[in-house]
């Protein structure tokens, strides 16, 4: 579609994103038609109130339904709904999410959902009155669900821009801290080094080792770690871990990083991962704040080589520029990491709660 920065919105599936725990139509300026090449993609206008969802390609899979706050052309490959003045739009919203169009699917090797099918589709109609006070309760913790949910992704933004403000741009070094290649802020008796090549199956009660899918977001996702034999474990000594090493992946995913936690001492990791052990000048949690920024990043970006998988050399690595501020900044920094722990914690279990009395809500209303 060609755009028009004085026309009409044009909502589709990618012009919708994952914001605040719901889905809400985001309308950009590049999704926007005229009058005239609107008619020739023979798409049609709907009002305010008209909700709509995927009824064809993957997109069909997942139960995300989608309210209009605002005139819009909507794409073939969404079915929109547009209520009578008997059926309450927010109501309708609701429902149709407890419903899930997901289950009208017919074809699963190219999921659609047909418009007889979405016809066909039968609900228990209260009173207008009575509509509007069940999506007003379900909207008001909608609401406060929404709420926690943002809390959650401004936390996520928290951290780097306390770093920035601390430190600068470590690539750049705005505050003139010396600066030492990462290979010389590791401790010396425990080198940069990746770990075990071929670990085999899961071994019960073997020796656990981190993979690059149980490093996520920061954290070791330890329900999902996986086992290998004393043998194997012994063969690759120059990778055990211990509480307070930091690691980074340097295969497929590149960059993602995550302190050992004391429950893992004597863990191992895989040849997709890199050990790095602080020396005492460097703080495990102000060197994983360095190497996340957005300059490191697009650093370790320009090394990655590879076409089906792609990869890090360790020399580059190891090569890494890393300013080292004085100990008591790094320290304040991880007081800042801790207190940022702390209260994403908190906001996670109050995200949960109000999603289960929704849920509770959600079912109670359309029982």
């Amino acid at each position: 579609t060609q755009s028009a920065g004085n026309g009409r919105a044009v909502v589709s599936t990618s012009s919708c994103r994952n914001l605040a725990s719901q889905w809400f139509v985001i309308l950009e300026i590049q999704s926007f038609l005229n009058e005239h090449a609107a008619k020739k993609h023979r798409l049609r206008l709907y009002a305010p109130g008209t909700v709509v969802f995927a009824k064809s390609g993957m997109s069909a899979t997942k139960n995300r339904i989608y309210r209009l706050s605002r005139p819009a052309y909507v794409v073939s490959h969404l079915a929109a709904v547009v209520p009578s003045e008997e059926l309450d739009s927010v109501f309708l919203r609701y429902w149709l999410e407890n419903f899930n169009p997901t289950q009208l699917i017919q074809d699963s090797s190219y999921p659609s959902i047909s418009q007889e099918h979405i016809e066909s589709v039968s609900l228990f109609l209260p009173d207008l009155s009575e509509q509007k006070r069940i999506a007003g309760r379900l909207e008001q913790v909608d609401r406060l669900r929404r709420a926690r949910r943002y809390a959650l992704e401004l936390g996520d933004t928290f951290l780097p821009a306390a770093f920035r403000e601390l430190f600068g741009d470590p690539i750049k070094n705005p505050a003139g801290f010396r600066t030492e290649q990462l290979e010389d802020l590791i401790d010396p008796n425990r080198p940069i080094s990746y770990g075990i090549l071929m670990p085999g199956p899961d071994v019960p009660g073997g020796v656990p080792y981190i993979r690059v899918t149980d490093i996520q977001n920061g954290k070791i996702i330890s329900t999902s770690i996986r086992r290998t034999t004393v043998e194997i474990d012994q063969a690759y000594k120059r990778s055990k871990l211990k509480g307070g090493d930091l690691l980074m992946t340097i295969r497929g995913h590149v960059g993602r990083m995550a302190i050992v936690p004391p429950s893992l001492e004597g863990a191992n990791i895989t040849q997709d991962t890199a050990r790095l052990a602080p020396c005492n000048s460097v703080n495990a949690q102000y060197l994983m704040g360095c190497l996340g920024t957005d300059g490191m990043q697009r650093r370790m970006a320009d090394l990655t080589r590879g076409a089906a998988v792609q990869g890090i050399n360790l020399g580059d690595v190891k090569e890494l520029p890393i300013p080292v501020p004085p100990m008591p900044l790094q320290k304040k920094w991880g007081s800042l990491v801790s207190y940022a722990d702390h209260l994403r914690s908190a906001q996670r279990e109050a995200l949960r709660q109000a999603d289960h009395l929704f849920q509770s809500l959600l079912d109670r209303a359309f029982r």
